[in-house]
């Protein structure tokens, strides 16, 4: 399984690389406008919803897309605003949710609908839109995320005991958050060193802030699939599931970080 996780993971990175950096930036925004399209599909299924709330899931889905193709010019507008609704998402209902467990209450699935909306469309227009501001920035939204989860994954694995959400997720620990944590703040202070005009402290709060965020990600879509009773997202990508289990610490984490950069100055 790890052998097949390993190659799964490096031809993922040479497709990233390979669009992120060699090829004209039209590439890059079509393969994350395809990785979305099959995040609102997985979202979907894991939903179970009725048809009819189905039906308005993808109206709204497709509707929230419109402005990429027809406001270009307003797209930093319509992101800080589906940024600001999914921070929203993730401050208020969330906790909530994840209080709740198993046990959710039936006036909740009401909302589904909106989940594509909610969840999906602030991470893709927050990945646009920084991709063509400022792409250093991006790639290092990225790997903070990516040290996180990694750290986090073998930390756990070696050292962790503290379980964080039993009733959702056994497998996440404390020792394990604070793994990615701890990676995170290396990696920073390696960034400094090598980097004089880099914010050394709003980069460590920065990078505990989303490490911390990637996890709660991963917790709330760990809860997605135990309501509807699935191992994983899909089985699209041999070894990690769908493309829903890869990137679940990118939903509250990227329109944060939009938000973030749009008021607090980081050089990178």
């Amino acid at each position: 399984m790890l052998k097949q996780r390993l190659i799964s993971a490096a031809l993922m990175l040479l497709i990233f690389i390979g669009c992120f950096f060699l090829l004209p930036n039209i590439f890059f925004e079509i393969l994350v406008m395809l990785i979305s399209a099959i995040l609102f599909y997985e979202l979907r299924t894991l939903l179970n919803i009725s048809r009819r709330q189905s039906l308005f899931y993808w109206l709204f889905s497709l509707a929230s897309l419109v402005p990429v193709f027809a406001y270009n010019d307003e797209l930093k507008a319509f992101g800080v605003f589906f940024a600001l609704l999914a921070c929203l998402f993730w401050l208020v209902l969330v906790p909530f949710k994840m209080q709740m467990g198993l046990r959710q209450p039936s006036f909740l699935k009401h909302s589904y609908f909106l989940y594509g909306f909610i969840l999906i469309t602030p991470m893709l227009y927050s990945v646009l839109i920084l991709f063509n501001e400022n792409k250093s920035l991006l790639l290092f939204v990225f790997i903070v995320i990516w040290i996180a989860d990694i750290a986090a994954y073998f930390t756990g694995k070696r050292f962790g005991s503290i379980q964080i959400a039993s009733h959702i997720s056994p497998g996440k620990t404390l020792e394990g958050v604070l793994g990615g944590i701890v990676f995170n703040i290396i990696f920073v202070i390696l960034i400094k060193l090598n980097f004089d005009q880099f914010d050394v402290v709003s980069g460590l709060i920065f990078c505990i802030f989303i490490s911390a965020l990637s996890v709660y990600g991963d917790l709330f879509e760990s809860l997605l699939k135990r309501l509807a009773g699935v191992k994983d997202s899909n089985n699209i990508i041999p070894g990690h599931g769908g493309f829903l289990d890869r990137v679940d610490g990118f939903l509250p984490s990227l329109p944060f970080a939009f938000i973030y950069f749009q008021y607090v100055s980081l050089t990178v």
